[in-house]
């Protein structure tokens, strides 16, 4: 378009030099365009009469005459006209006509009879008159009068005329080659733009995460294009083997980067996220879409984390901390790492990992280690302190020494259970697969009933039970289900004041066998409920009345009907008793 416009403006500049250069051309050379005109004019009428009246032998008469002058000023352009003019030879002028132009009629010698008058006309015009003799021996005194009228208004008419023809004749030539010059690069630029939506869509294609990346596409190239087409055609097949490269590569990158535990979230130097993967997105209860292209504070409601990033972008330095983030509350180890960006900008890398677990797993490790030193040492305690009184009591009774060593005898049972205990949760915990089989659930559960009826009645506990309404059979582990219930019956009996009541219920439905233990006992608090499956816990109460136990068959519990398949439930007021529900799944009817 700019060389089109360019074009048209030499051309007009051209136009109205010419123009104007022609018109003063035709101004200045006017008068001598006029007698060349009459020159030649009167040129072809003489050779005209001189062939008419070469077959007159005689003078011809006046009418004749004017015929003959009348029939050959035919011959003469429209603008010059002819007629007979009769003069004697007296008032002939001698006077030569100027010469107009080199090689011209009126170049002859000086002493040629024509001669041209010039006289003012009307509407600015002249009058240019130029008396030709006869060539007729015998016609001296007649001379014929051709006779031009014009002006320089209608010469310049004209010039202008013939230069415009000219002009838009070259103009519209020139609109033909720019239109075919136009089609043809519209042509061309077709197809570039059908590139341009090829390198569109490649770069479309490199903004997604698509887990396919190998696309064959094919660049669009014609005749039009020239020598660009094996250019274009050359550079399209090695971008689209760059691209699905760089896309495999990414697809790569990111299969990984959501495969990883640890939560990652690229931040750049407006603290927008670029990128989050799954793992992080869940640490903060949003998905990963919505959180891209969002603000770090809006995305991670932590000014504790915000604040390591802007210190990480400013200083450029690793930062590490553990700050509490998410519902509910889970403590997260942060790792933030500078990240160089484009441009000389720096952003960061956040890399999140959940470390709740961990730090539970070390503080029921460091809770085991100061419980099991506990529970050891109490009675081991007590048997050094027995078997001391005995050595340095060398005249006690031999009732005090059955005493003492009754007790040394109960510390060595107590040590034995805990030590029994601490291997039983040790076999259950190393995950040893537990021998199933087709088992009678009330004959399983009897030996049970029987060793709880008698704990009830040496401490005046009510007992019920529906193990005599129980028909049914389980595919399960028998000594386990044992385990289960003495444990649960042993803790309730243990944790039942007298007067009290201990309950066991055996509900069976199709796909599920409940065993519910309830007491009327002292109660667990709220805050110990999520603690009392943990090995040695015990509640504070516990510990202040000094009530027996190794804080281990609970833990137990847990992880037997782990094993089985089923899970515990538990309901429990302090002061009111507590209920405690096993759920185990049950097999097929043939099993049974």
């Amino acid at each position: 378009m700019a060389r089109t416009f360019a074009l048209l403006s030499i051309w007009l500049t051209i136009a109205i030099g010419g123009g104007v250069f022609g018109s003063t051309v035709v101004f200045r050379h006017w008068d001598q365009q006029q007698r060349l005109t009459l020159l030649w004019g009167a040129r072809q009428l003489e050779s005209t009469l001189v062939s008419s009246l070469a077959v007159v032998e005689v003078p011809p008469s006046i009418e004749n005459l004017t015929t003959i002058i009348a029939s050959a000023s035919a011959t003469l352009p429209s603008s010059l006209t002819a007629r007979l003019a009769i003069s004697s030879a007296a008032n002939r002028s001698t006077r030569p006509v100027a010469p107009a132009a080199r090689d011209t009629p009126s170049a002859a010698s000086a002493s040629s009879p024509w001669r041209i008058e010039r006289q003012p006309a009307a509407a600015g015009s002249y009058l240019y008159r130029l008396f030709v003799p006869l060539p007729h021996p015998q016609l001296q005194d007649h001379t014929v009068e051709v006779v031009l009228r014009s002006s320089p208004g209608e010469a310049l008419w004209k010039w202008w005329q013939q230069w415009l023809g000219i002009n838009l004749l070259l103009l519209s030539l020139t609109i033909v080659w720019r239109t075919a010059a136009l089609r043809r690069r519209r042509k061309r630029l077709a197809s570039l733009n059908q590139w341009i939506q090829q390198l569109n869509r490649l770069t479309s294609l490199a903004s997604q995460a698509e887990p396919h990346p190998y696309h064959s596409i094919e660049f669009p190239t014609d005749s039009h294009l020239g020598d660009m087409r094996a250019v274009l055609e050359h550079v399209g097949e090695l971008m689209t083997e760059h691209l699905n490269h760089l896309l495999l590569e990414r697809s790569r990158s990111r299969l990984v980067l959501q495969n990883l535990r640890e939560g990652v979230i690229a931040v750049d130097d407006h603290l927008e996220v670029m990128l989050i993967n799954a793992a992080a997105a869940e640490l903060v209860g949003e998905s990963s879409s919505r959180l891209e292209h969002r603000s770090l504070v809006e995305s991670v409601r932590s000014p504790q984390l915000s604040k390591l990033t802007e210190q990480t972008i400013t200083t450029r330095q690793f930062r590490e901390a553990e700050l509490s983030l998410g519902t509910p509350p889970r403590l997260i180890q942060v790792t933030v790492a500078p990240l160089p960006l484009a441009h000389g900008r720096w952003g960061c890398l956040i890399t999140l990992r959940d470390v709740t677990k961990e730090r539970r797993l070390e503080l029921v490790r460091r809770d085991f280690i100061a419980n099991a030193s506990h529970e050891l040492k109490t009675p081991l305690a007590a048997i050094r302190a027995y078997a001391e009184t005995l050595q340095l009591n060398e005249d006690a009774s031999p009732v005090d020494r059955q005493r003492f060593v009754a007790q040394i005898i109960a510390q060595a049972d107590r040590l034995d259970t805990l030590v029994q205990g601490m291997l039983q949760l040790a076999r259950v915990e190393a995950g040893r697969s537990l021998e199933k089989q087709p088992i009678d659930v009330a004959q399983t559960l009897r030996p049970c009933v029987t060793a709880a009826q008698a704990l009830c009645a040496a401490k005046s506990v009510e007992w019920t039970d529906n193990l005599a309404q129980v028909n049914s059979r389980l595919r399960s582990s028998a000594e386990a289900l044992q385990t289960i219930t003495n444990n649960l019956l042993t803790n309730a009996i243990r944790y039942t004041d007298s007067g009290g009541r201990v309950s066991l219920q055996v509900l069976v439905s199709d796909r599920q066998l409940h065993l519910i233990v309830q007491d009327t006992g002292r109660g667990i608090a709220s805050e110990d409920l999520d603690r009392i499956f943990e090995r040695f816990y015990r509640a504070p109460s516990d510990r202040a009345t000094h009530t027996s136990g190794t804080g281990l068959g609970l833990a137990i519990v847990k992880h037997l009907v782990q094993e089985l398949g089923g899970r515990i439930e538990v309901t429990s007021r302090l002061g009111s008793g507590s209920t405690f529900s096993i759920i185990l799944p049950r097999q097929a009817d043939s099993d049974e």
